[in-house]
């Protein structure tokens, strides 16, 4: 199918939608003008402040006394605040000249579609602005298009993450025609959207198309079937990307194929994460197939797939027969490895130090199954107690139950006061069975409480959402 049938396949109702709420979006009853007015520009305001407190005051919302002090700031943290569309408006208001800051973070304040809009225009004034993470905004079909059309004329910004905001396969298409014509933008973060096959028809074009991506996550989308080939399709033509992480989805061993075949191909991608994919040891021989030829790829992540011991042997068999090989960390998290594996992960380990790999050592190789879980915990036993390690672990398992962990602290908080005890949160996550141990809870609880005063308030616990 080629790129022009793929832009044909949106329906003229969706694509009816989409202007509907573009229209509704300009011609409501908020305005988007947030240029400088004669008043303001009789003193000069590089900052923005007397904007912005003028803007509040007009809007009869309380100024975030951190965004103030913040604005001759490079960088200005504004997570987790609730800004909501109006607090959007006065930021935004507040930026239009600000030549301070180029790092912007909006995440989960339920901004909103109309915010969006607030977001678009402040972008395509101030060109300053190099990297803006509006996840968790709810932006939706509307929210899309207004960064599609930033996209499209705005290449000074270099990084944006627009993870978990609603956006569905017309989005896909609407972002996708503005990526095929942006060449500025460095790391895009579409993970957690409602992405569904067809999108990702969309997305490989734009992925084909593109010359300037380096970063590009497409995790937890439900991109599958004739997405994933796409998308392969895509990565294969592509000679910009480093890093494209696919966790979650459901390519299964067609997809496995189609990545496979681009991998004979591709001599720039770096990093690459199939994991959670329904892959078996099908997709998963032709992905070390793959991996006998390929010399860029120095990060494979293919954990939690059903590719059982002979494919995984596959994989480390073909990377030992690459005398190029780039690879450098393995990760099979999940899947167990035997004797004759087992013997070549020695052989790595002895030859490269630094190699890493992330699986179960079977029962079947005796001694040197030990020896290796021993050497395996010794290397990763600091961060498997670290407070990222378990944040990681909690994210992965929350997203897998359609969860938020914030909807978890407001289960835990039955009082509704704000703050949990250390015991109580520890037992709440015990009780929903988190794969953690007793220490690896006690050692993250004990970083989270800040204070020191045995409670985890609202505040300390957001810092899971900002924990990478």
């Amino acid at each position: 199918m080629s790129a022009t049938d793929v832009n044909n396949k949106l329906s003229e109702s969706e694509e009816s939608d989409v202007i509907s709420e573009e229209k509704e979006l300009q011609g409501s009853e908020y305005e988007t003008d947030i240029e400088i007015d004669d008043e303001c520009t009789e003193k000069f305001d590089p900052s923005g402040k007397t904007r912005y407190l003028k803007k509040c005051d007009e809007l009869g919302i309380v100024p975030v006394s951190s965004f103030v002090s913040n604005l001759k700031n490079v960088s200005c943290d504004l997570r987790h605040n609730n800004l909501g569309p109006k607090g959007m408006h006065a930021v935004a208001r507040a930026l239009i000249q600000n030549n301070y800051i180029a790092e912007l973070l909006l995440c989960d304040n339920a901004i909103q579609p109309e915010g969006s809009a607030y977001v678009a225009k402040l972008l395509l004034e101030n060109f300053n602005i190099t990297k803006i993470d509006i996840s968790e905004n709810e932006i939706g079909s509307a929210g899309a298009h207004s960064i599609a059309r930033v996209l499209k004329e705005n290449n000074s910004l270099q990084s944006l993450n627009l993870s978990e905001n609603l956006l569905k396969r017309k989005d896909a298409n609407i972002l996708a025609e503005a990526l095929k014509r942006n060449s500025g933008l460095r790391h895009l973060d579409l993970s957690c959207n409602k992405f569904s096959e067809e999108a990702g028809l969309y997305l490989g074009t734009a992925i084909d198309m593109n010359t300037g991506l380096k970063t590009l996550d497409l995790s937890w989308n439900h991109l599958r079937g004739r997405s994933a080939i796409a998308i392969a399709k895509g990565l294969e033509n592509n000679y910009s990307l480093h890093t494209l992480l696919l966790a979650w989805n459901g390519f299964g061993d067609n997809g496995a194929c189609a990545v496979a075949k681009a991998l004979l191909e591709n001599n720039t991608l770096k990093e690459l994460d199939l994991s959670n994919n329904r892959i078996t040891k099908k997709g998963c021989l032709a992905l070390a197939d793959a991996l006998n030829i390929n010399t860029s790829l120095k990060i494979f992540r293919i954990g939690k797939n059903q590719i059982e011991g002979d494919g995984a042997h596959a994989l480390l068999t073909a990377i030992n027969s690459n005398a190029d090989t780039g690879i450098e960390v393995l990760d099979m998290d999940g899947v167990v490895i035997e004797q004759q594996a087992q013997t070549l992960v020695r052989k790595f380990l002895t030859s490269k130090p630094q190699f890493d790999i992330s699986c179960v050592f079977g029962k079947s190789g005796g001694q040197l199954g030990q020896d290796l879980e021993a050497t395996y915990n010794r290397r990763h036993k600091q961060s498997k107690y670290s407070a990222e390690y378990t944040v990681h672990i909690l994210k992965e398992y929350v997203k897998s139950k359609n969860l938020r962990l914030i909807d978890l602290f407001n289960q835990f908080d039955k009082d509704k006061s704000q703050s949990v005890s250390r015991e109580e949160l520890k037992r709440g996550f015990q009780s929903i069975h988190v794969p953690l141990s007793d220490k690896q809870l006690d050692n993250f609880l004990h970083e989270m409480d800040t204070d020191g005063d045995g409670e985890i308030n609202y505040s300390e616990f957001t810092w899971i959402n900002d924990a990478s």
